[in-house]
């Protein structure tokens, strides 16, 4: 194609980093020197995101905002419930699935719940949720150390998950550039590490060590 096509109409070539697209890329570049190997920015952000989730730390607050969206997408009561809740708070979107592969969504989803923190309670107090395993995880009272510990970890997944989750977004767009791909990984890198060293958002030095490792690997 490219032959037929001319050389000096491609400027570059983009793959993600799997063995057979990277030796192809490779061999493309050698044949046609006027060609610049860009590797799949999207695609490295969203392994980045994928690695920080997996991490211990963030287990509980992850394992809640699944439970919880899936009773809501299961119950029918629920369904309805949570509706007129959000209705009733002028709370107008709901909750996000997490995808299966995309793994930016569970920094959207995480978001999503947190948002919707209010209306859950609501549709708790309705008395017709029967999720026991997630409904103390939700309760108001501020002495519960079950809420408090899932809305921290909540607060703080959303904190460092955001830059990346939102970096992808962007780079996903039909207009970006190579320029702008340069551009954005910097700013979140920068943003990353602003948010993970701020003493103010205590994240454990452990924790620390791990995404900052993440993010030189």
């Amino acid at each position: 194609v490219i032959e037929s096509m001319g050389h000096g109409r491609f400027g570059a070539v983009v793959s993600d980093s799997t063995g057979n697209t990277t030796l192809a890329r490779k061999l493309l570049v050698e044949h046609v020197p006027t060609i610049i190997a860009l590797a799949d920015l999207c695609h490295h952000i969203s392994n980045l995101i994928k690695d920080v989730v997996k991490l211990p730390y963030f287990s509980l607050a992850i394992k809640v905002v699944r439970g919880i969206i899936k009773y809501f997408h299961m119950s029918h009561i629920g369904i309805a419930d949570f509706a007129k809740a959000r209705q009733q708070l002028n709370i107008g979107h709901g909750l996000e699935s997490i995808g299966k592969t995309r793994f930016g969504t569970v920094v959207h989803s995480s978001v999503s719940v947190q948002r919707c923190i209010p209306a859950i309670q609501k549709t708790i107090s309705f008395g017709r949720v029967k999720s026991d395993d997630f409904r103390d995880y939700y309760r108001s009272e501020t002495t519960s150390q079950k809420a408090f510990n899932f809305r921290y970890g909540l607060e703080q997944l959303i904190k460092i998950g955001s830059p990346p989750a939102n970096t992808l977004t962007c780079l996903e767009a039909v207009e970006v550039m190579a320029a702008d791909a340069y551009f954005f990984w910097h700013a979140m890198i920068a943003k990353m590490t602003e948010v993970l060293l701020d003493p103010g958002n205590e994240f454990p030095v452990e924790v620390q060590e791990d995404i900052l490792g993440i993010l030189e690997h």
